[in-house]
């Protein structure tokens, strides 16, 4: 009779995982069954090129206060608008920062709340900027010759409820 190997079990953050020997994450890499980032083309790391764009993300930043003068409104407001994901913020060492990408040079992207309201709670902000920035061939544009991103889509005032589906369907943790 052949004895099953003892498997080690590890607790983290409330969830069980179980613990693989070097052998047998050899054999699920070899066999492409391990979850990585897909590679790029411009051989560009999808890893450090998000680690990256974080930071940046963390480096132009506002404060709540200075997300308020922006506004015009009050901290409290803003904290409501954060409150009700109307507002993405980015939590840095306990400290909550409100993310350049969602305004625009009038203030606030029109219909932005709206949009940033449909997505998972659990959605990294990150990941809700890529989408918002890159351009999407489900935008197009008539007057230019390329796709727009939906930043520029509700900044040229089209029709949010075509972003409602695409923003519902963004990973998030469901």
């Amino acid at each position: 009779m052949v004895e099953e190997p003892q498997r080690k079990v590890s607790q983290h953050d409330g969830q069980r995982e179980l613990v693989l020997s070097q052998e047998e994450v050899s054999l699920l890499d070899a066999a492409g069954l391990l979850e990585r980032p897909l590679p790029r083309p411009d051989g560009i790391d999808p890893v450090a090129e998000a680690r990256l764009q974080r930071e940046a993300m963390v480096a132009s930043a506002m404060s709540i206060q200075d997300t308020a003068e922006l506004l015009g409104v009050g901290v409290s407001e803003i904290e409501e608008m954060i409150e009700g994901r109307t507002l993405a913020v980015l939590e840095v060492d306990g400290h909550q920062l409100v993310p350049r990408f969602q305004f625009s040079d009038d203030g606030l992207v029109p219909s932005f709340g709206e949009i940033y309201r449909l997505t998972d709670p659990n959605l990294p902000v990150l990941t809700f900027y890529r989408w918002f920035i890159l351009p999407s061939q489900d935008l197009p544009s008539e007057s230019e010759d390329r796709d727009l991103s939906p930043k520029e889509w509700l900044n040229a005032n089209f029709d949010p409820t075509d972003l409602y589906l695409a923003a519902r369907c963004l990973p998030g943790g469901w």
